[in-house]
């Protein structure tokens, strides 16, 4: 693959992140984590499926859950001894 080619897709990828970023919310969504449906079948906030864990309030947050929930997980392994 070209180095232009490799810039074109870097390009593409680039535009395609920042219309994730620019995509509004819905107002059910509220702080950090995952989304699911309630019982209505509105989208609503939940906890992060690959966590287990939240939502969160912050970003900030949501970086010390997720750390406690790996910190946990480490305590509990047998690879790992705590």
């Amino acid at each position: 693959m070209s180095l232009d080619q490799k810039k074109n897709i870097l390009a593409q990828i680039a535009e395609f992140l920042k219309a994730l970023q620019d995509y509004p919310l819905l107002e059910s969504i509220k702080g950090w984590g995952g989304v699911t449906f309630d019982d209505s079948g509105a989208i609503v906030s939940a906890s992060m499926t690959s966590v287990g864990a939240g939502p969160w309030h912050s970003l900030e947050d949501s970086f010390r859950g997720r750390l406690e929930v790996a910190l946990t997980k480490a305590d509990a392994s047998t690879y790992l001894k705590g």
